[in-house]
């Protein structure tokens, strides 16, 4: 009789567990989730633009599109902003689909040559599960070999500085005065062309010397011997 009376409770017992499960189950097939792809690096010309899709996924196939508010975390973004532009706030999802996108345009003289970070979130709302921020770095990528610029600065290195145009005296670089250092290495993504580059001095009895080289070919070199300043054209070919 004992048997009996166990086999029912044993019955039961499964059945309420399974139930359990069963609504487990349906809670997490219908939960509203929404997130960013995976981050990843984001390399520009640094004398040009680069434009990315940025995409969000939710978790199922939408009936009805749906739209999702876009923000920059401001806080832990590094990047400047006058470097970069997203094309819209707001990303709609449309139906019958999962997936939506905007645009990231950034501009590579505007990224730290030590790199930028970038942060990007999708604002909470009521009844939605939202993923982690999508974090971007930018770097400046050159895509042809880079022109090195090279100083060994004199006893004054505070009175040092530099700037560098392309053929439509458009000032493209430029750096210094430099205290408290002994020589400079700068690294510049200069396309094939006709340059200039000035070399001043705020005192007005010369510098340290320097040079260019491109693609490990010395192409200009210089002494201090240059008063307030000089110009020198040079060509990248």
């Amino acid at each position: 009789m004992k048997k009996q009376h166990i086999i029912p409770i044993i019955f039961t017992l499964f059945m309420f567990l399974n139930c359990e499960k069963n609504e487990d189950q349906i809670t997490v097939s219908n939960i509203n989730y929404v997130s960013f792809e995976p981050a990843f690096e984001f390399g520009v010309d640094p004398t040009g633009t680069a434009v990315e899709q940025i995409s969000i996924f939710t978790s199922t196939v939408l009936s009805t599109s749906k739209t999702f508010n876009i923000a920059v975390v401001e806080d832990q973004t590094t990047a400047d902003p006058t470097g970069y532009s997203i094309s819209s706030s707001v990303i709609t999802i449309p139906a019958s689909s999962n997936e939506g996108s905007i645009e990231l345009s950034v501009t590579g003289s505007k990224i730290d040559p030590d790199g930028s970070v970038l942060v990007l979130e999708i604002v909470s709302e009521a009844g939605v599960i939202i993923g982690e921020p999508l974090v971007l770095n930018l770097s400046q990528v050159c895509p042809y070999p880079e022109t090195i610029l090279n100083i060994l600065f004199d006893d004054y290195p505070e009175e040092q500085y530099w700037e560098l145009y392309d053929a439509n005296d458009v000032l493209l670089f430029e750096g210094g005065p430099y205290p408290d250092q002994t020589s400079l290495e700068k690294a510049l993504c200069l396309p094939s062309g006709s340059y200039q580059i000035f070399m001043g001095d705020l005192y007005g009895d010369g510098g340290g010397t320097y040079t260019l080289t491109y693609n490990g070919n010395v192409i200009l070199e210089r002494g201090g011997d240059y008063g307030t300043g000089e110009t020198i054209s040079f060509q990248i070919n």
